[in-house]
């Protein structure tokens, strides 16, 4: 049995001269998915061909607040652990009211100055802001503060990390990806 299973989408593309359809194979748990570009006949056109990762990305959450008042006070998140290459912190909020955020990496005790965002944050507002880890890190924490009073609402923090094998880190099996893939043509 292969791993990407039947046909789920086909959607034609037409520009100028060039014309193929763009299908999507592979539909439901035990499938990957892929998509590529055929011609009339099915065979491979070549202009699209996308996998999508090979290894399952478990998102967990890590922490939520309903409301959070900043100004005079920090909010350091709880310790996060298990970031490796390819992990990544998603931050999510709403603002209630306005002024500059500032968040802050902590790696390990330390501030880390290069990695700080300050952003601007509106009233009613919704923002995301994506942390990104390219290497191994030990313990991190992200630190919130703002210049004057800003309250922050359904604060939440989710870790994205592939479930690859890690030798070196004792996990010996990864799980893969499941569930297919789906596309839209965007003109």
């Amino acid at each position: 049995m292969g791993v990407t299973g039947g046909v789920s989408t086909v959607r034609p593309y037409r520009s100028g001269d060039r014309q193929f359809d763009i299908v999507a194979l592979g539909t439901g748990p035990k499938r990957t998915g892929l998509i590529k570009s055929v011609r009339e006949d099915g065979s491979w056109e070549g202009s699209v061909y996308v996998a999508p990762f090979h290894a399952h990305v478990a998102i967990d959450s890590l922490f939520t607040q309903a409301r959070v008042e900043l100004g005079e006070q920090e909010l350091a998140t709880p310790d996060v652990t298990g970031l490796t290459g390819g992990s990544q912190l998603e931050t999510t909020f709403r603002a209630a009211g306005d002024g500059t955020l500032h968040i802050d990496l902590w790696h390990d005790g330390h501030v880390l100055p290069t990695q700080r965002v300050s952003l601007p944050v509106q009233n009613g507002k919704s923002h995301r802001v994506i942390h990104r880890f390219q290497n191994r890190f030990g313990l991190v924490r992200l630190l919130f503060s703002a210049e004057k009073g800003t309250p922050l609402a359904d604060l939440q923090i989710l870790r994205h990390r592939d479930r690859a094998a890690r030798i070196r880190e004792g996990e010996f099996e990864g799980t893969r990806h499941r569930g297919g893939v789906t596309f839209a043509i965007l003109e």
